[in-house]
């Protein structure tokens, strides 16, 4: 407290109790300090006098530097260790991404070798849940489908590619003909422009797209294929019969499917590291991420992968067409990304949804095959009999 006492702020802050004289000079003692300092601070202010103001001895100096420098220490520890937990989260998210990936694959492997009708089930359950994390974003942006109705017609349209495909092209649009009538009579609220696109693109977007990998599932070429049969033999002799107890059941169809998807994960694979690393050049503000070094080593993947698939497959001039295969299904793959990350984007979403842990919902997993599914379907079954 003696300390204290001798500084004439101290005197005066702790009630010091001398005589009315000294009280007098505490008080101006006190008076004549603050002057004192706010004329140091206005001289602080000036930039030709700062050097000065700071070269200036004072009482305090000394201890308000060492707080300084414990509050530097102290903000340099705490930005450390925050980016030290942001490199541990990231290093965790991509570690918990690989690892669901080897799961997902694993899962689709099996899901296309199940045989055509499990292969479709499973597809309506996938399309299913899609449209509605699509309907969701709708919702969101305060639209109001009609949700039921576009499900139903999925339900249709998917029954219809497993027994005849060519019943599901009539199945559009005579349910949404039916769509519109319900629209036009729903008693709730009067339908707007909105509800009624935001319905239809559901339906066409997570409906019909996705129908065409069950009708490619089933197709087998006229006569058969002996390379399929061969590759489907060579399958079936490596099958890991301990971890999946079931005969795989394979068509022409689905030996396409496994090599597209293939092809498709490759190139997200590549795009991902090869961008993550050297990408420099954005592709598009959607998906600031994605990079133009990035798709270029995906389309390279895509194709490489293709080539191989179209050599097993004995498809005609294979390395040309396995080419223009694999860096179109790159090239569909990545604008289905794009699409979604549109949709997400105006519903103000990060993911779709939370079904898959580091991979996000169903959308998230499947962007880059929806658009790609009508595409591969008439290049294997319109355009290669041709050249064959």
């Amino acid at each position: 407290m003696g300390a204290n006492r001798s500084h004439p702020l101290a005197a005066a802050r702790f009630g010091y109790t001398g005589s009315s004289s000294g009280l007098a000079a505490a008080l101006a003692a006190a008076a004549a300090a603050a002057a004192a300092a706010a004329a140091a601070a206005a001289t602080a202010t000036s930039p030709r006098m700062s050097a000065s103001a700071e070269a200036t001895p004072t009482d305090d100096g000394p201890a308000a530097k060492g707080g300084e420098s414990a509050a530097t220490t102290a903000d340099a520890a705490a930005q450390e260790a925050s980016t030290l937990r942001r490199k541990l989260s990231a290093s965790l998210k991509l570690q918990i991404r690989i690892a669901m990936g080897f799961l997902l694959g694993g899962a689709a492997i099996t899901w296309i070798f199940c045989g055509t009708a499990a292969f479709a089930a499973l597809m309506l359950v996938v399309t299913l849940l899609g449209q509605l994390e699509y309907y969701r974003m709708a919702i969101r942006k305060g639209h109001t489908p009609a949700q039921r109705m576009g499900l139903v017609t999925t339900v249709a349209m998917m029954i219809s590619s497993l027994f005849s495909p060519s019943l599901a092209d009539a199945v559009f649009p005579v349910g949404g003909t039916l769509i519109l009538v319900y629209l036009l009579f729903r008693k709730h609220k009067i339908s707007t422009i909105a509800d009624i696109s935001t319905t239809f693109m559901g339906l066409f977007y997570a409906g019909y797209l996705p129908s065409f990998w069950v009708r490619l599932h089933g197709w087998e070429p006229v006569g058969g294929s002996h390379a399929a049969r061969a590759l489907a033999a060579a399958i079936s002799t490596v099958w890991p019969a301990a971890v999946l107890p079931f005969r795989p059941l394979l068509t022409t169809g689905a030996l396409v499917v496994f090599w597209t998807w293939l092809a498709n994960a490759s190139a997200d694979i590549g795009a991902f590291f090869i961008g993550r690393t050297f990408g420099k050049t954005p592709i598009s503000s959607l998906s600031p991420k994605k990079t133009a070094e990035g798709a270029v080593a995906g389309f390279l993947c895509s194709a490489s992968i293709s080539i191989l698939g179209a050599y097993l497959l004995r498809w005609p001039l294979w390395q040309v067409t396995g080419a223009i295969y694999g860096v179109g299904v790159g090239v569909v793959g990545l604008l289905g990304d794009l699409t979604a990350s549109m949709f997400k984007r105006d519903a103000g979403l990060k993911d779709s949804g939370r079904l898959f842990p580091g991979h996000g919902g169903i959308l998230d997993r499947t962007d880059s095959y929806v658009l790609s599914a009508p595409l591969v379907y008439y290049f294997v079954t319109a355009v290669l009999p041709i050249l064959m």
